[in-house]
């Protein structure tokens, strides 16, 4: 990345674009098989078993698979964070361009 820009300011900005750019592609190039595949593994949140709270991350990335497949719905049963979340990453690219 140093070699794009000599300012501090204009590399992390390229480099939070690059970011953005790879998290968002992701989920859109694996959106029918990434939700198949995290089914598939155990897991359980350490929030939810010491505290007995929900716990605010928790469904994020299934959110995130479903709202790539447009079911904002079922999204938002999963998380509703994951709209602010995803708006934030899909703003970041057009505000760090500019």
């Amino acid at each position: 990345m140093k070699y794009l820009s000599n300012d501090y300011f204009r590399q992390n900005d390229i480099n939070i674009l690059i970011s953005n750019l790879f998290i968002v592609s992701i989920f859109i190039l694996f959106k029918n098989t990434l939700i198949d595949f995290l089914n598939l593994i155990p897991h359980f949140c350490l929030i939810d078993k010491l505290f007995s709270v929900e716990c605010p991350v928790c469904g994020t990335t299934r959110a995130f698979c479903e709202l790539s497949n447009g079911n904002i719905n079922k999204a938002v049963s999963f998380n509703f964070t994951s709209l602010f979340v995803a708006s934030f990453f899909i703003l970041q690219i057009p505000l760090r361009l500019f």
